[in-house]
């Protein structure tokens, strides 16, 4: 475990389930905990106690003995330590450094940003979407290590992100391309059966499709790693070409329930999204933020298997509204259920720092961003007006994912990252493959 009792009194770690997660945690937290700093002195007078001990072991036991012995009682003290790291972590409402404020208004103005969807091969992947779909990179990023909120799912392993969509994140849905080095398959589930996506010319769309070797079933391509995509014909009046995300679910009232109690989204009617066999007017249901790409749930006959495949769906949420989200998920009456607790932080400079990587290229400096979110969280410099960044990983009543974020930081944030048509070293990361990894290019660096 990556921390001790002289940063407990600055910093808060995140805790994963997995013991084995524990070593490589890489993002600091604003909120403190008594609690937390008690765990972890105990923690440091504990190894401070049993050194001289652990020292004699170590002179008596030799060779593979030796390293099973250690290896056991580290991941017995890495266990009960993450465990009450894990306790301790959970931020209490007042010590937020924004409050909520549940207000019908504010939550409205949420919008969904992208979905994330797994990936074995960018390239491929990439070819499909800019060649059928028009698409383009808006940014790449590489990470050298796990992320700590699962962006990159339940993988101990260094991955990449590549947004890819129509325009700028902050303005326009996209979609991230997850690839985890080391992961060559996905177990594919049930619950996110397509995404729509409008073009100016569908079937010339459906036809380059065909030609590269994907199936097409009606309007509907099935491209790589088993992910569906319907194709739309683009309206002169739209200017989002994502349509709405469908999503299969055991219980259809429940769902929609989730979505509008808990996550502010209202119900739309089912007229607004084109005929398709699976939905009906007495198993499918619409909800969504306005102006927003919505979720089309529906209840069919089919087994509802939700896994690392399905993704995750973030959206931007107002900052204070989406901390009443969270405090509506803690009352546990929303149906759904909390992945990672929320998180008030600005995890540029440690990741860096953790990453031995020189200092970012974006502006102002993490650094300085930092020290004057400190100072006024809730009113930053003209220069801020992001505001403290915040982030809350959720589960809904069927058991998808949901990244809320504060949407003043993260649209600033996704602005300063957007690196449209982004290059990507290709010969770099084809030696990352073969286990052979290097320092990461600068210019693929995450900025975010």
């Amino acid at each position: 475990l990556f921390c001790d009792s002289r940063r407990a009194t600055s910093t808060v770690w995140n805790c994963r389930v997995s013991a084995s997660r524990c070593s490589a945690m890489d993002v600091t937290f604003v909120a403190t905990s008594p609690t937390l700093t008690q765990a972890l002195s105990s923690r440091s007078t504990r190894q401070a106690s049993s050194a001289p001990s652990y020292q004699s072991h170590k002179q008596r036991w030799h060779g593979a003995v030796a390293l099973g012995v250690a290896a056991a009682t580290a991941r017995r003290r890495s266990r009960a330590t993450c465990k009450a790291v894990a306790a301790a972590s959970r931020p209490a409402l007042g010590d937020l450094m924004v409050k909520p404020v549940d207000s019908k208004e504010l939550i409205s103005k949420s919008r969904p940003a992208h979905w994330v969807i797994r990936t074995t091969d960018v390239k491929a992947n990439l070819r499909f979407f800019t060649r059928i779909f028009g698409m383009k990179v808006l940014r790449h990023e590489e990470f050298e290590k796990p992320c700590a909120i699962t962006c990159n799912g339940e993988f101990d392993t260094p991955w990449s992100k590549t947004m890819i969509g129509y325009g700028p994140e902050d303005e326009s849905f996209c979609l991230e391309l997850t690839y985890n080095y080391g992961v060559d398959n996905y177990e594919v589930g049930t619950g996110l059966t397509h995404v729509a996506v409008a073009v100016e010319n569908p079937e010339e769309a459906l036809e380059a499709a065909a030609s590269m070797g994907y199936a097409v079933d009606g309007d509907v391509i099935s491209g790589p790693d088993s992910y569906k995509f319907r194709v739309l014909k683009q309206e002169a009046d739209q200017a989002e070409h994502f349509r709405y995300v469908a999503l299969r679910v055991q219980d259809l009232e429940a769902a929609v329930r989730f979505y509008c109690d808990a996550c502010g989204m209202t119900e739309m009617d089912l007229v607004d999204i084109p005929n398709h066999p699976m939905f009906a007017n007495d198993n499918t249901k619409v909800v969504g933020y306005a102006n927003g790409v919505p979720l089309v749930l529906f209840k069919d006959e089919a087994a509802v298997k939700i896994g690392q495949w399905e993704g995750r769906h973030a959206i931007a949420v107002p900052g204070q509204a989406l901390r009443a989200i969270y405090k509506r998920m803690l009352d546990g009456k929303s149906g759904g259920s909390i992945l990672h607790h929320i998180r008030e932080f600005n995890e540029l400079p440690a990741l860096r720092r953790m990453r031995g990587l020189p200092p970012m290229t974006c502006s102002p400096p993490p650094e300085v961003q930092l020290k004057n979110l400190r100072q006024n969280p809730v009113k930053p410099p003209e220069d801020q007006k992001e505001g403290t960044l915040a982030v809350a990983i959720i589960k809904d009543a069927d058991g998808y994912e949901i990244c809320l974020v504060s949407s003043e930081t993260y649209d600033q944030a996704v602005r300063l990252a957007y690196k449209p048509d982004a290059k990507i070293d290709w010969e770099w990361r084809g030696e990352a493959m073969a286990g052979r990894r290097s320092p990461t290019p600068d210019f693929m660096v995450a900025c975010i």
